[in-house]
């Protein structure tokens, strides 16, 4: 088979495209729409707003001493008894 002779019999493959530099250039991750990332920024600093200024664990006791107080009136006669 003609060409010339090479190293255990395989023929080195042509080059059909020279190396470039890459085509793209930097992309940034992209995390949500503006208007999802605004939306959250915003809720994070309700969020801490709330958290400095006790207001979220004030509502947090409020409503478990307001839910124990109503699961008490309101139990059954059965669970009363044990």
């Amino acid at each position: 088979m003609g060409g010339g002779s090479t190293e255990g019999g395989v023929l080195p493959l042509p080059e059909l495209v020279s190396e470039q530099e890459h085509l793209t250039g930097y992309i940034p991750t992209v995390a949500g729409p503006v208007e999802f990332r605004e939306w959250k920024k915003q809720l994070e600093r309700i969020h801490g707003i709330l958290r400095t200024g006790g207001v979220e664990e004030t509502f947090q006791r409020l409503s478990l001493a307001r839910r124990t107080a109503y699961s008490s009136r309101f139990r059954p006669q059965a669970m009363q008894r044990l």
